[in-house]
């Protein structure tokens, strides 16, 4: 009878010492290829459960003692010709009845792209991930298996994405979009303060407040658009850029309701045949706005005036005197030709504005956060980039203005 109550604790003490793991099974690919040699840590939160090496099929068994729910985050990390390249997945992954899953990168990567409003390309983001790069894989802190990294066949396009180092990473993208994005709001405040003092002045006509009151709340639905999209921003920092599904959704609601609104007003706006008193008016893109409203002041002390002088003339005496400033070819940096200004549509004037607008911006973040390790002859080409999308983005402004000054005294003659 001692004999067996000394054998049952024994096999007690050993059953309890016995550790039951579990097997995570993972597949990860990029547009069908495989994701190769990264090791990929299996994550509740900011609680590591285990890590584990793709194959060359992009598979990874991940074992880990315990799994209370199915739905995992993963981060991948993995050395490319001697950078550290790694990435976060969140809201995307659910293991099936098997403890399977299939993380496609292509859905997190074009959320994240589409999210960024244009400051992260997907090509940015595979190249920053690590994704088509051939390189020893990162090595395991728990020491879980190493495998052979074999490159993951890819297109000529892929590879010249994943040699090319970004010009920004996702962090860093996702912080000049909030910058950017502040600087529109504090720009859109302004404008509706200058506006609503217009507004409260003695004597101004029912005409001139219909189109003050419009043009207010425009800039004020813009307004709300760039802090909804400020508040998306933010959200992506603190989450290592992915939302799930639920933030996604309740954004993309709230979006498309300004924007709708913003339509319908505009739409209501030329219905009634208000025009706008400051034709440059756009908060949702970039570019000078005191300038703008310097021209604004120009065009109408000119009609105070009078109308004396030719309809547009100071505008072109402008663009002249912008041209001659320096002699600084634009056309060497950027793909606007200067003669053609005066041909352009007003559709062609908008679109290299907006090109212009977000190059400038991009670039000039670029000087800020790169500019002191950069080679001179890289800088200064950078600078002369800048400096050129500035000039032209000068030039479409003062064109604009020409051609609204000869459009009122049109409409003033008939």
């Amino acid at each position: 009878k001692m004999k067996k109550i000394y054998f049952l604790t024994v096999l007690c003490l050993f059953v309890g010492n016995v550790t039951f793991s579990i097997d995570v099974k993972l597949k990860i690919t990029y547009k069908d290829q495989p994701v190769v040699g990264h090791t990929v840590s299996v994550m509740l939160g900011d609680a590591k459960l285990g890590d584990g090496v793709t194959d060359d099929g992009g598979e990874v068994t991940v074992s880990v003692s315990s799994l209370p729910v199915k739905d995992i985050d993963l981060k991948g990390e993995k050395k490319c010709e001697g950078a550290s390249k790694s990435w976060s997945v969140s809201g995307f992954v659910r293991l099936d009845g098997n403890n399977y899953a299939h993380l496609k990168m292509e859905d997190p990567i074009n959320q994240m792209a589409e999210a960024s409003g244009g400051f992260m390309s997907v090509d940015m983001l595979v190249a920053s991930y690590g994704l088509l790069c051939s390189g020893a894989a990162s090595s395991s802190s728990n020491g879980s298996s190493n495998q052979t990294d074999n490159a993951s066949t890819s297109t000529d396009a892929d590879k010249d994405a994943e040699d090319s180092e970004p010009m920004m990473t996702p962090e860093e993208s996702l912080q000049a979009r909030k910058t950017v994005l502040e600087n529109k709001i504090v720009t859109s405040k302004k404008k509706i303060d200058q506006k609503k003092e217009k507004l409260s002045k003695p004597g101004i006509s029912d005409a001139d407040k219909k189109t003050l009151e419009f043009e207010i709340k425009e800039l004020e639905l813009e307004q709300a658009l760039d802090q909804c999209k400020l508040e998306q921003t933010n959200l992506m920092i603190e989450k290592n850029g992915v939302l799930n599904k639920e933030e996604r959704t309740r954004f993309n609601a709230r979006e498309d309701q300004l924007k709708n609104e913003l339509k319908a007003l505009k739409e209501s706006q030329k219905s009634s045949g208000i025009e706008n008193s400051d034709p440059q008016q756009s908060t949702t893109e970039q570019g000078s706005e005191d300038k703008k409203v310097v021209t604004e002041d120009k065009e109408v002390k000119e009609e105070k005036n009078g109308g004396m002088e030719e309809p547009g003339k100071a505008e072109a005496d402008r663009i002249q005197a912008i041209l001659d400033a320096d002699s600084l070819d634009v056309s060497a940096y950027v793909d606007f030709d200067v003669n053609k200004l005066s041909m352009m549509t007003e559709e062609e004037l908008q679109k290299s504005k907006t090109k212009c607008t977000t190059d400038s911006n991009n670039k000039t973040l670029l000087l800020r956060a790169k500019g002191r390790w950069m080679e001179e002859n890289e800088r200064i080409k950078l600078e002369n980039e800048i400096a050129s999308c500035d000039k032209v983005l000068l030039l479409i402004e003062a064109e604009t203005a020409r051609r609204e000054a000869i459009r009122k005294a049109e409409k003033k003659n008939n």
